[in-house]
């Protein structure tokens, strides 16, 4: 009856510790996931600022050249801007 007692008793006691762990490392788990997650976003939305910031700069760029008479192909060589997109200017 003990050793009965005994194997019942640990086989609950390693559930339990189971369980417990499981629902502890799920809550670590989220929270490392969402660190990540943001850090990711942060990284993702700072190069498509760098890109956008870089895209208006090029524009302003071709703007004065366009200004100043310059050709549009002079304006493409320097800014990597199609011909369209400096026409629509």
């Amino acid at each position: 009856g003990e050793r009965r007692g005994l194997r019942k008793g640990k086989k609950e006691g390693e559930e339990r510790g189971e369980k417990r762990g499981l629902k502890q490392g799920r809550k670590e788990g989220i929270g490392i996931g969402e660190e990540r997650g943001e850090k990711k976003g942060f990284r993702k939305g700072e190069e498509v600022g760098i890109e956008r910031g870089l895209e208006k700069g090029k524009i302003e760029m071709a703007k004065a050249m366009k200004k100043d008479k310059k050709s549009v192909e002079e304006i493409q060589k320097y800014t990597q801007l199609t011909k369209a997109d400096i026409q629509a200017l």
